[in-house]
């Protein structure tokens, strides 16, 4: 049988450790006494320090010299000196623990970093090419002879530069379509946090996350046209890659790199550079190019393309737009579901109402809304709202209402949202006479121009939110009429004047 290991518990550890202080301290005690310096080292504790902490009874009790005396000298020594290292051990602990963080942190982010593969691409356009002949020469000094120099490179093109991330992957790709695929995919995580739109026309997807979504989509589409097509998921996955060039960011927004080319044109020759892409067969890259090429402008696309492209680029504007309504719909759902949405947009719309130009009082261009004295609403169109209310509202609410895009459709997906809020704040009027509104809109007639889609909003109830601004509104130069409500059906309603 093996013995069992021997357990010191915590009590029995500290009496040992208190024996040894103790045997040390009156053999130390001891010795002093022995050699006669006991004296002076009573003398030593009891000169003024600020560092040693001396109550009345030990100084006493030291000043009494003798062997007692000196034990309790030694005892204070030694009681300073623990507590002395215990104070530079816990400093260094701290210090040295704060520098392995940083360190750790550093390292964290050169690795991170270190993931990052730089990629540049080299420009090769037929009749770019520029000859720059330098003739043999002597220099002058020494006799020597300089050679000549022909350069039909002269300067170091880069056509452009998108730098990738590797992946783990499960297994390596296979096929020549798997391996594009894993570049393209490590070139949307190198970029994780660029959106896939800077005017909210993608509400709050980023480009990585639209980019997969639109593959997935493709293929979907193509299988429900009855068609298979290698290229479909790679397609869906290429075919927004050129705004890695077009987008760039400054400060905490994001902005339209203006020395890019154009956004809808580059994706083509971005797919073009990768080394992949050499690996496809012939067919697959023509179709690939023509598809990236084409697709945002298909009405110029060549006449003898192929029903394949045809087929590919329907597929891929169906899905694309398919993905931007979902896109739209999940934000909606992101901002009702966040319980601070609510106040952030009763304040962004008190904001909104506090800055509102209404019949024109500040002189601009166009009025912001109407009223009159005779009547108690005011006329807002819902687009103004639409149009303004950003700047009082953060930049990541502003995507997820994809405020400033298609402003003058009557489904615009934040008019549910703005409704409920202003109900909530009790601005909104639905019933005006014998009228009574289903969607929260009235269709209005201002002078002889007629309105679609406008809120009545309560002029008292502004009044008391906006006791200072709504007096100096005054009156609108034109007749106002509430003609009925904003149909749900914007197809029965009457066209404007």
């Amino acid at each position: 049988m093996s013995a069992k290991p021997a357990r010191v518990s915590a009590a029995s550890g500290l009496m040992a450790l208190l024996i040894v202080l103790a045997v040390l301290i009156l053999g130390y005690s001891a010795y002093l006494i022995e050699t006669e310096k006991a004296l002076d080292f009573q003398a030593d504790m009891l000169e003024p320090s600020p560092f040693i902490f001396r109550p009345l009874v030990v100084m006493q009790l030291i000043s009494a010299g003798g062997f007692l005396g000196t034990v309790v000298a030694v005892t204070l020594k030694v009681v300073h000196s623990i507590f002395a290292v215990a104070i530079v051990f816990t400093i260094s602990t701290i210090v040295f623990g704060r520098f392995g963080h940083a360190k750790a942190a550093i390292q964290s982010t050169m690795e991170s970093k270190s993931d990052i593969r730089k990629q540049e691409f080299e420009c090769r356009i037929t009749g770019s090419e520029m000859l720059v002949s330098v003739p043999p020469n002597m220099n002058h000094r020494t006799g020597e002879p300089i050679p000549g120099i022909n350069d039909n490179n002269p300067y170091n093109q880069r056509f452009f530069r998108i730098d990738a991330k590797p992946l783990k992957l499960a297994r390596q790709p296979e096929s020549a379509i798997e391996k594009l695929q894993i570049a393209i995919l490590e070139m949307l995580t190198a970029h994780a946090d660029v959106p896939a739109s800077i005017g909210n026309h993608h509400a709050d997807a980023t480009l990585m996350e639209h980019s997969k979504d639109i593959s997935r989509k493709v293929k979907a589409v193509m299988a429900r046209m009855g068609r298979k097509d290698d290229l479909a998921g790679l397609v869906g996955l290429a075919h927004d890659l050129d705004k890695l060039l077009a987008y760039r960011k400054k400060g905490d927004s994001w902005i339209k790199n203006g020395k890019a080319t154009h956004h809808n044109t580059y994706s083509a020759y971005i797919v073009q550079h990768l080394q992949a892409f050499n690996e496809l067969p012939e067919d697959d890259q023509n179709v690939l190019v023509l598809v990236l090429r084409y697709y945002h402008h298909p009405d110029q696309l060549p006449l003898n393309a192929g029903e394949r492209v045809e087929h590919l680029i329907q597929a891929l504007r169906e899905a694309d737009g398919w993905g931007i309504r979902s896109e739209r719909t999940n934000a909606i759902a992101a901002a009702k579901d966040n319980p601070t949405t609510t106040s952030i947009l009763s304040d962004g719309l008190s904001q909104f109402f506090a800055d509102a130009d209404i019949n024109r009082y500040k002189g601009g261009s166009k009025a912001d809304g109407w009223t009159v004295n005779a009547v108690e609403f005011v006329i807002v169109p819902a687009s103004t709202i639409l149009e303004g209310l950003h700047k009082f509202l953060p930049a990541e609410l502003t995507r997820q209402l994809q405020l400033g895009v298609d402003t003058r459709i009557f489904g615009h997906p934040a008019i549910e949202i703005i409704t409920d809020t202003l109900r909530d704040m009790g601005l909104l009027m639905e019933e005006y006479k014998d009228m009574k509104t289903t969607t929260g809109l009235f269709d209005v007639k201002v002078g002889m121009m007629r309105f679609s889609a406008c809120f009545l909003l309560d002029k008292m109830s502004l009044v008391k939110l906006l006791p200072t601004t709504v007096p100096k509104w005054g009156m609108s130069e034109y007749g106002l009429r509430v003609r009925k409500p904003t149909s749900s059906n914007p197809v029965d309603d009457e066209p404007e004047d």
